[in-house]
């Protein structure tokens, strides 16, 4: 078995991610596989089936092989770390060994209600983690919206068919139950994660499947491995090891080149964005109402009032509901104007949207690693952002670029669901060696780069039209790196914004003629004691300016020189290692800031 497969088999069998390679790992989640990966119920399910049926094989009795396959199950999740998901679906197995041994009828939401009572009274605080409730979701979709959308086709309807037509009635009910599933987590799947992967519903329904198959595999082989090891038959037990391996090897061979072709697919993800608190509510009554009505009509019950019992609301309602419920959860409103300075560390990272239209300027730190990954790539999702009309690049330094970088190779490496249009860099960078591999790395990702010089301009008409005007470095200015930083005024009516990326010193002379009063200003270098000099704080004016530094930077950053003179000019200022991302909001007249977290 190769390093691959066994990585992938490591985190099925275990949910060790250890050994997952990066590769893999995008593979699933684009896939809508992640879930295979985490110990749930589909692993209790398979393996303590599995036990209880070898021990019942075995000749124990039912009082026997029931209450062994649970403890087994237990032990199972001790072995895989206890996770919340491990947890829910042992307890659950449990419950049903149980009702098994004493030939009672298993319900599972009682089932479900137990398991969440039990781990609740043990660790409250679970009850805000996103595995707890996307376990108690998935199982409770499975439960209550499942029955209802397979009954929704005669049963009579199945029984008549040829052996196709059963076969047909299995892949339905796969179907349907992925469908169920998803309708119950899907909210907060968007809330925590921003995107839901659109060839769920193929991949759920062929690979899931196979998962058994490589889990029972997985297990032989790894039995027949610890055996081997524990009688000290070395060689020999090794070969059977590898031998027993063989179908799961296969089997993930065949897994991995079905995911790794669906990554290749157009609109594998889509980009949701997250929605509110209050999106979700409405989206799980909605849900709830319409099952209920569902249920009613299939059941030919009567409910109260004369609307509500017309066949015609009975048949329509549920759907609209649902529509309803679905429209609102994705909702969002688009400001005239949002300008968010992220909290990147020793770097720089801006996000302007305007009207729907997003721009990016920098992205980039030195004391955050795999900050395009971590920190810009997931606000570029959580705001629901699929296309980028321009990503603005200050200047060469790796503090403002290596994030966008990142963004760009992934792209490339069909990793992330969004576009973009043009990288834009100053016209002095087209013979630096940083912007000669930044525009290597564009064009493989089939981003457009254009130069622009002093005098340039942005114009974007969506909504109210907002302009973003370079006025500093004209084209023939010599010189590179902090001082010859593109400097850049944003307007949107009476609003308006300096960016001004590292500028300081001499270059910030150079510029200062082109400066005028703002309302922002984004502060040069991050506030280092070479940059926003009193002159230039005379003729901007700003009344707030914002700084990007982090927490016991080694550069002293923001400067308390620097401070001084901000506070002396009147302007308030706003630094990110003290409130985290800062946002601008302004509808072309007056503004507000907004802090992370509110």
């Amino acid at each position: 078995m190769d390093q691959k497969s066994a990585g992938v088999l490591s985190g099925m069998l275990l949910g060790d991610r250890e050994f997952l390679q990066e590769e893999s790992k995008i593979d699933f989640r684009l896939g809508g596989l992640t879930h295979v990966l985490a110990i749930s119920g589909l692993h209790i399910s398979f393996l303590g089936n599995g036990i209880f049926v070898i021990l019942q094989y075995a000749g124990l009795p039912l009082a026997a092989a029931a209450p062994l396959s649970a403890i087994m199950m237990f032990l199972y999740c001790l072995f895989a770390g206890s996770p919340v998901s491990a947890v829910r679906a042992a307890i659950m197995f449990a419950v049903m060994t149980g009702a098994r041994m004493t030939k009672r009828s298993y319900d599972t939401l009682s089932a479900l209600a137990l398991a969440a009572i039990l781990m609740l009274l043990y660790e409250p605080h679970i009850l805000f983690y996103a595995g707890f409730q996307m376990s108690v979701a998935a199982v409770a979709g499975a439960a209550v919206v499942y029955p209802v959308l397979n009954g929704m086709i005669p049963q009579d309807f199945w029984r008549r068919g040829s052996p196709e037509k059963r076969y047909l009635e299995k892949v339905m009910e796969a179907a349907f139950l992925y469908i169920s599933i998803t309708l119950a987590t899907v909210p907060l799947t968007a809330f925590y994660f921003y995107e839901i992967p659109l060839m769920g519903l193929f991949t759920n329904v062929v690979l899931v499947p196979m998962t058994g198959m490589i889990l029972c595999a997985g297990v032989a082989g790894s039995v027949v491995l610890f055996l081997a090891g524990m009688t000290g038959i070395g060689a020999c037990g090794r070969l059977f090891a590898k031998i027993s391996l063989f179908p799961a090897d296969m089997l993930l061979r065949i897994f991995g080149k079905i995911a790794g072709a669906i990554r290749e697919l157009p609109l594998t993800t889509w980009i949701c964005g997250q929605p509110s608190v209050p999106q979700l509510f409405v989206f799980y009554a909605c849900l709830t109402i319409s099952m209920i009505l569902l249920r009613a009509r299939r059941r030919r019950k009567k409910l109260p009032g004369r609307i509500l019992r017309s066949e015609k609301t009975l048949r329509l309602l549920p759907y609209l509901l649902l529509s309803a419920g679905i429209f609102i959860l994705f909702f969002r409103i688009h400001e005239p104007l949002k300008m968010t300075m992220l909290s990147v560390g020793q770097g720089d990272g801006l996000v302007i949207q305007h009207s729907g239209t997003v721009y990016i300027v920098d992205g980039g730190s030195s004391d955050e690693s795999n900050v395009g990954k971590y920190t810009i790539i997931p606000c570029l999702k959580q705001q629901g952002i699929t296309h980028v009309e321009g990503i603005f690049l200050s200047h060469g330094d790796a503090d403002h670029y290596n994030g966008i970088e990142e963004i760009l190779e992934s792209i490339r490496n069909k990793e992330l669901a969004v576009k973009v249009k043009y990288l834009m860099m100053p016209c002095w960078m087209k013979e630096d060696e940083t912007g000669k591999r930044l525009f290597q790395t564009a064009e493989k990702a089939g981003v457009k780069v254009r130069y622009l010089s002093a005098g340039d301009k942005i114009v974007d008409k969506k909504g109210k039209e907002m302009t973003i005007g370079i006025l500093f470095p004209g084209e023939d200015y010599q010189g590179s790196g902090n001082e010859a930083s593109m400097t850049m005024e944003l307007e949107l009516g009476s609003f308006s914004a300096l960016l001004t990326g590292d500028l300081e010193g001499e270059g910030e002379k150079n510029a200062i003629h082109a400066m005028k009063d703002v309302d922002v200003l984004k502060v040069g270098h991050h506030g280092s004691r070479n940059a926003t000099s009193e002159e230039m704080l005379k003729i901007c004016s700003p009344e707030v300016c914002l700084i990007s530094a982090p927490r016991n930077s080694r550069y002293g950053h923001p400067h308390q020189e620097t401070l001084d003179r901000i506070k002396n000019a009147g302007a308030d200022y706003f630094v990110t290692k003290d409130l985290g991302a800062v946002t601008v909001i302004s509808d072309g007249k007056q503004y507000r800031i907004i802090r992370e977290g509110g």
